[in-house]
């Protein structure tokens, strides 16, 4: 009996023709945390970097003090600043690997504006 119905079935189905039936995958919560961390590490790895550019060239020309963000600060402070604040986004890079993201083009682009700051330090 049972292999009637399922012949059947098979049959039936074959029959039938499916239009463009879109299934819409429904994001988990760990998908949506992904990409709002991403696109925060994008964000703040672009104030670094521009950051410590300003830094650089402050340094090249011999200033004493810069506009680093919103603030005006000696420069030997904030390089000191960038640096721990790169150091922190290092981590944060490391820690969210644990979540399937795949950051390494980011610790590396984190590594030189270390290296970078190291230079003019």
């Amino acid at each position: 009996m049972s292999e009637l119905v399922v012949e059947a079935l098979l049959n039936y189905y074959k029959d039938v023709k499916i239009g463009n039936v879109k299934v819409r995958e429904r994001k988990r919560a760990i998908d949506v945390m992904r990409e709002l961390e991403m696109r925060r590490i994008e964000k703040e790895l672009r104030l670094r970097e521009k950051n410590v550019k300003t830094l650089e060239e402050a340094r090249a020309q011999g200033i004493m003090h810069v506009k680093v963000g919103q603030m005006t600060v000696i420069v030997w402070d904030a390089i000191v600043r960038e640096q721990n604040r790169l150091h922190g986004l290092m981590k944060k890079i490391v820690g969210l690997e644990k979540f399937g993201l795949d950051l390494y083009d980011y610790a590396v682009k984190v590594r030189e504006l270390i290296e970078r700051l190291e230079k003019i330090k």
